[in-house]
């Protein structure tokens, strides 16, 4: 199963440079504190990624695009939004943001890794998504790393009762 939207037949296949994504990888370690990062509003945000968080910063390489996945102090593994990354690839894709950058972060503020979103979708594509009540997901570890199930540490519920 891919999650590679199709492209649009009159578009182009925004391919960034590796000083870009660099950048941008960069400034999205600072997502939470950099005002020039904004959040989507809560409406648009449970339409297309929730739990997770899209940002958009206007940078001086251009518009970043940001999605936020978040763990409490509880849990080690985190979970990504399948829409969401399927609304950060495809706005890249389009010319809408120069690059979309993954975020991983603890209790929404402290960034713990990020990865240029092609990144997290060439890692996560041969892998069935999980059904949550917010809509299919993965698990990944800190390093992006496709986690079967959380490795939850006090929590004894099945990874299906969190998401």
């Amino acid at each position: 199963m891919t999650i590679k939207p199709d492209l649009p037949t009159t578009g182009n296949r925004i391919n960034p440079s590796a000083e870009i994504i660099a950048k941008a990888l960069a400034y999205a370690r600072g997502v939470s504190r950099d005002p020039d990062f904004r959040p989507f509003p809560l409406k648009q945000r449970a339409a297309i990624c929730y739990p997770n968080q899209l940002y958009l910063g206007v940078k001086d390489i251009g518009r970043v695009g940001c999605l936020v996945g978040w763990h409490s102090s509880e849990e080690r593994d985190f979970a990504l939004n399948k829409r969401g990354l399927e609304h950060l690839f495809s706005a890249q894709q389009q010319g809408k943001i120069i690059v979309g950058v993954v975020a991983l972060t603890a209790n929404w503020s402290d960034v713990i890794n990020v990865a240029p979103v092609q990144t997290v979708i060439d890692e996560l594509q041969h892998h069935s998504p999980r059904n949550g009540p917010y809509g299919p997901y993965w698990w990944v570890d800190k390093d992006f790393d496709f986690a079967a199930q959380s490795a939850q540490t006090t929590h004894t519920a099945a990874a299906e009762d969190w998401f």
